[in-house]
């Protein structure tokens, strides 16, 4: 029975002799490569698990603070949902975390038997399919005026297909699609090296942190392609290229984030300042209305004054025919109060029956509106009435 496994192992031995022979028994009937990927290393037992220790501590430290990262850029976006970016960079952070327990040293497979090798190959594909498009959003949020929003979708579409195909296929299938989708993500990094640059040479700030951070994620990405591939034996180095990608990022984001609040201060401070100035000229207005409303209550006063020292009836009406406020004193002894907002036919006609006074409320009508014939109009018009 042949059981598929990829298991690293550090065995004690003492050796009987002056020679030591080593037989691997390896067998390949699931995946489209197989075998030792690592070269044996062999030292003093001391030594070895020293090293062992400090390359379990080193991803344990990758996954941890990658972990955390995201969290924090996952809270950061929760508080202001319309910085995008915040979101996919801390579902990438997720993702590789999650990638570092599938690859390695597979901790995920040593710590819980139930994840079998199919499992955890299939699971490491996942993670692989996935993390290219987040990755791709993030970028694309970061330089919305750049990057192809059709690019953006055919990654998510091959994303999404190969990820729905993966399950039910076997190993050697999906490792044939995992050579496939690296071709992608090696269009992928040469499109966001193009994005880069246009945004160095537009001077856009923060873009050589970017840049920083990329080529460090891209050389450890190119690295764990060619060592899938087995061209090269140096290891599964993401992580670190990760980690260092996500501290640059984090400083990229951190000072996009600190320039957008200052510019946000800036303009409450510039708001604040017009504001007070409106405060000031609103004060302005209304002393100045205040001023205007005293005026023209003494001119009233006056006025009145005047009319009431004439010994005759003045006063007036406008179009609605009602009698405004401004009236003499003497216009009480003539007319029957209250005078003020009364009809002004009903006050001086009401005795009369014929019909005089709505021939003269219609004449009175056209010349109030302002009607071109005025002066016929008002020859029309009797000079006086009893």
């Amino acid at each position: 029975l042949v059981v598929p496994n990829t298991l690293p192992k550090t065995v004690h031995f003492h050796p009987q002799g002056s020679k030591l022979e080593i037989i691997l028994q390896i067998s390949n009937y699931h995946a489209s490569s197989g075998g030792v990927r690592l070269p044996l290393l062999f030292g003093i037992y001391e030594s070895i698990i020293a090293d062992d220790i400090h390359t379990n501590r080193m991803e344990f430290f990758f996954f941890g603070s990658i972990l955390i990262i995201g969290f924090y850029y996952l809270s950061t976006f929760l508080f202001r949902r319309k910085e995008h970016s915040f979101l996919y960079f801390a579902v990438f952070c997720f993702i590789i975390a999650f990638r570092t327990t599938v690859t390695g040293e597979r901790f995920l497979g040593t710590s819980f038997e139930f994840f079998s090798w199919a499992l955890l190959t299939k699971l490491e594909q996942l993670t692989f399919y996935i993390v290219v498009p987040v990755f791709s959003r993030f970028v694309q949020s970061v330089y919305p005026y750049d990057y192809s929003k059709r690019f953006c979708y055919f990654l998510m579409v091959n994303a999404a297909v190969a990820s729905l195909i993966t399950p039910f296929i076997s190993i050697k299938a999906s490792s044939t699609l995992v050579l496939y989708y690296e071709g992608i993500t090696i269009c992928l990094i040469g499109y966001v090296l193009f994005i880069i640059a246009k945004a160095i040479i537009q001077k856009q700030s923060g873009a050589i942190l970017f840049l920083v951070g990329f080529l460090i994620l891209f050389a450890t990405a190119l690295n764990d392609i060619l060592y899938d591939r087995q061209i090269v034996f140096t290891g599964f180095w993401l992580p670190f290229g990760v980690f260092c990608m996500i501290a640059t990022q984090a400083m990229f984001l951190s000072r996009r984030f600190s320039t957008a609040i200052t510019h946000q201060e800036f303009l409450t401070y510039q708001l604040e300042a017009k504001s007070d100035e409106l405060a000031a000229k609103n004060l302005t207005l209304s002393q100045h209305e205040a001023e205007l409303m005293q005026k023209v209550t003494d001119r009233t006063v006056a006025i009145k004054q005047l009319l009431d020292n004439t010994g005759q009836g003045f006063l007036t009406f406008g179009a609605s025919f009602k009698v405004e406020p401004l009236y003499s004193k003497i216009c009480t002894r003539f007319l029957e109060p209250p005078i003020e907002n009364q009809d002004i036919f009903e006050l001086l006609f009401n005795h009369l029956q014929n019909g005089k006074p709505e021939m003269l409320k219609e004449l009175l009508q056209l010349v109030l509106l302002g009607d071109s014939k005025l002066e016929s109009l008002v020859e029309l018009l009797p000079k006086e009435i009893e």
